[in-house]
């Protein structure tokens, strides 16, 4: 296999056990979870963090690609700041995701109020 083949395979063994998880966990929602808000905010966690995972097995092959060109005019300085910067974004993006994730499992566990208690509450001086 060429010098290509095994970056690409490579890249795409750091990226395989996160999209995985990710994908385990978007079923879980989708299939498991009751339909309402918490889940919602669940699911587009999830999908923030897969988003996330593609994009940066994505910049990934455009840094490995971008070396293998030694015919390029770019300015490799400029170039590896923005996928550095690219990245920085894409982890922030990822971790916004799970944010929401623990948002959305923080109100499904919730504990629901009791009507009794909220009658109580009322007539209390």
């Amino acid at each position: 296999m060429d010098g290509m083949g095994m970056q690409l395979l490579t890249m795409v063994g750091y990226q395989v056990p996160e999209a995985i998880a990710a994908l385990v966990a978007l079923a879980l929602l989708w299939t498991s979870a009751q339909p309402g808000p918490a889940r919602s905010k669940g699911i587009a966690g999830i999908g923030l963090v897969l988003f996330s995972v593609i994009c940066r097995f994505a910049v990934s092959v455009l840094q490995t690609w971008m070396l293998q060109q030694r015919d390029t005019v770019l300015d490799m300085q400029h170039f590896f700041a923005a996928m550095g910067i690219a990245g920085m974004l894409l982890n922030l993006l990822s971790a916004v995701g799970l944010v929401l994730i623990v948002w959305g499992l923080c109100q499904a566990t919730r504990p629901a109020a009791h009507p009794e208690q909220i009658q109580g509450d009322r007539h209390t001086p």
